[in-house]
């Protein structure tokens, strides 16, 4: 991407005033031109995520822009599209996308303009994001982590950012014995935010210099935002034999696209290799990893690296019923 200062103009600054426009900044009109009302939105963007205030989109403010395009399936108009081609190619009814995007006008739409795939609430100004890298004597070592203000309660903010960091980083205790020679890059996806919930999922990849090879690396954190602590998974749903047998006829999540279990016909293979007993003896350790969805509870299950090192499914709440003992409002 270019960088942008006023006086541009173009496609890509439409992108930037429409993506603005979703993450609730004020860049005026959406028209590809580079105005002080773009810069002023964009000087508010980046003293919201701490970057130099500059008023000028360099690689750093993109990089995160595009983040949060990722984070909130933000699509960008390409040419020759229409909305039926968009909702068609994501598997989506056409009246969704209307919904999600009730300012859009189907006949006039520009390339480079920003529309939402999803019903997320991106405006919500209690998020905001922040980067950290672990420390300078760690330097191949950088985790991504998402921070929040606005709760209505300062000491709050402060005890639940400190829950999102700590959960995080505790991924540096696997490897506390060969932190010297560790390359890990993780980054996070918001699967789930409403006023009582925050559910976020950890991926990455940890590199041990002489390690027979690297390690897929999956984190959750999930906060209860109104009593302000973290749940495992016995908080959310009960840990018997039905839960285990509702994870087998779950749907599978795979997290690349060159890593699916599915489609390589070896899924229930691998699910058949834990019996009920195994499986619930490591979902009822405090660090079982777990995820909300607007719709469904997602569980990660530890395997061999040569499948992937773990594996997501996910179940309706409407399919768990009586088992699910916290579920998003």
């Amino acid at each position: 991407m270019r960088i942008l200062h006023i006086g541009a103009t173009g496609d890509d600054v439409v992108e930037l005033q429409s993506t603005l426009s979703i993450l609730n900044y004020k860049p005026g009109m959406t028209d590809g031109i580079y105005g002080v009302k773009t810069a002023s939105a964009v000087v508010q963007f980046q003293n919201d995520n701490d970057f130099v205030p500059d008023g000028i989109v360099g690689p750093i403010t993109w990089s995160y822009l595009q983040r949060l395009m990722a984070t909130y399936c933000i699509y960008i108009i390409k040419p020759g599209d229409t909305l039926f081609k968009i909702a068609l190619a994501h598997n989506m009814p056409l009246s969704d996308l209307l919904t999600f995007n009730p300012n859009i006008k189907p006949n006039m739409l520009m390339i480079g303009q920003a529309i939402q795939l999803t019903p997320v609430n991106i405006t919500d100004p209690s998020i905001r994001i922040t980067t950290s890298s672990i420390s300078k004597t760690l330097k191949d070592i950088k985790i991504n982590y998402l921070q929040i203000n606005n709760l209505g309660d300062r000491s709050k903010d402060h005890k639940i950012n400190e829950l999102i960091k700590t959960s995080v980083l505790k991924v540096l205790h696997d490897y506390k014995d060969s932190l010297s020679t560790l390359s890990l890059t993780m980054d996070y996806e918001i699967k789930y935010k409403g006023k009582d919930l925050l559910s976020l999922e950890y991926l990455g990849l940890a590199n041990v210099k002489g390690a027979s090879h690297p390690v897929n690396v999956i984190k959750t954190t999930n906060i209860d935002l109104k009593k302000g602590k973290q749940l495992s998974l016995s908080d959310v749903v009960m840990l018997n034999d039905s839960f285990a047998d509702k994870i087998r006829a779950g749907k599978y999540k795979a997290y690349r696209s060159d890593l699916d279990l599915k489609a390589a016909g070896v899924l229930t293979d691998v699910l058949n290799g834990f019996s009920n007993q195994e499986l619930l003896k490591s979902l009822k350790q405090q660090t079982a990893k777990f995820y909300f969805t607007k719709d469904s509870l997602g569980v990660s299950i530890e395997v061999a690296h040569v499948v992937g090192d773990h594996l997501e499914m996910e179940m309706k709440y409407k399919d768990l019923g009586g088992l699910l003992l916290v579920k998003p409002q």
